[in-house]
């Protein structure tokens, strides 16, 4: 299942409609930035342990 398009024209209108799927694309990318954060983590965590050997 994909996001819902967003189109800039629509943002003008700033109906209940965009709003709704405005708010599935920052839950999306909320849940991104979640998963890159920790990526980051545990690929830091992977080279202290590599260089402590």
């Amino acid at each position: 299942m994909g996001l819902p398009t967003l189109e800039f024209s629509d943002s003008f209108l700033d109906s209940p409609d965009f709003r709704e799927r405005l708010k599935y694309h920052e839950i999306e990318l909320d849940r991104t930035n979640k998963f890159i954060k920790e990526l980051i983590k545990d690929g830091n965590m992977l080279i202290t342990a590599l260089k402590s050997k």
